[in-house]
């Protein structure tokens, strides 16, 4: 996610109605579309976004380096397709440089490598979620006071998951700096992150405590409650605002299509996009050894 505030005289924040942001505001980019670099100028607001297929696209919000502002709209797409890959923005002053992968033979190795990288920046985004429910649902449990060892239970899921949310994120980072900063597009050096001990351990104690919770039955039956709050962010705002555990899991099923009318099968299904991440990694890998062989 980016947030951005201050000054939005050249519509560089996407406010067409406000000269000015106070506070932090999420800049929309779309519920689906992952940012691999951004770039700010004194008028202007570029990213590098997933398109169709992982397509890398550039957008630029904003004056143009000779002032002119669209009458319609302050937001445009920038070609750069026939220069290459874009892989990263920076701003000089007012002009915008746009660094880009040559195009060559083989487009195919380019185009995995960003699959995978925008697939590991949803992933890390889909993990901060799951964080979040599994907190709030420890949480729950220490106020229903029904089980101690379910809460017992829920305590450690949510201990694992929060640690496998951060090396989610680290993986995502390494593989986006990697491309953006080193114009690297070797997937086996991109896949590093995933195969280090580190990562492997904590997805093995993740599910082993997945599993204890599935057994005891902690998510059958669990008063997800009307009341109780979680911390979300807003489109609007870069504050707390309270919101029922219950919506936050619906309206996550309904983003990742895991409806289910039990509502312990939502929780597992969600749950479970954690794990289902690993078939994509082995696909993954398995095209890559094909690369170092050719």
């Amino acid at each position: 996610m980016v947030f951005v505030w201050g000054s939005n005289n050249g519509g560089q924040l996407k406010k067409a109605d406000q000269p000015a942001v106070s506070v932090p505001i999420l800049f929309k980019v779309g519920s689906q579309s992952s940012v691999l670099d951004v770039a700010a100028g004194p008028s202007y607001t570029s990213l590098i976004v997933n398109g169709i297929d992982s397509t890398p696209i550039v957008y630029f919000c904003g004056k143009s380096s000779n002032g002119n502002v669209d009458a319609k709209t302050t937001t445009c797409r920038l070609s750069v397709d026939k220069a290459g890959w874009p892989i990263a923005v920076h701003s000089c002053g007012r002009q915008l440089l746009v660094a880009v992968l040559p195009r060559g033979d083989d487009e195919s190795l380019v185009a995995n490598a960003f699959a995978l990288i925008f697939a590991d920046l949803k992933f890390a985004r889909v993990c901060a979620q799951l964080k979040t429910v599994a907190s709030q649902l420890f949480e729950r449990s220490q106020i229903m006071a029904k089980s101690s060892t379910l809460s017992e239970l829920l305590h450690s899921f949510s201990e694992s998951m929060s640690l496998f949310a951060e090396l989610a994120a680290s993986v995502a980072d390494r593989s986006r700096s990697l491309l953006s900063l080193g114009g690297c597009s070797q997937l086996d050096a991109l896949l590093s992150g995933v195969k280090s001990n580190l990562f492997l351990d904590a997805i093995q104690t993740l599910h082993d405590r997945f599993a204890n919770c599935i057994a005891f039955g902690c998510f059958a039956d669990f008063d997800l409650g009307e009341q109780f709050p979680s911390v979300a962010m807003t489109e609007q705002t870069y504050d707390y605002n309270w919101e029922p555990l219950s919506t936050m899991v619906d309206k996550l099923c309904l983003e990742h299509e895991s409806e289910s009318r039990k509502q312990h099968r939502q929780l597992r299904k969600l749950f479970q996009l954690v794990f289902a991440r690993l078939k994509d990694y082995r696909e993954i890998a398995a095209i890559a050894v094909d690369q170092g062989s050719q």
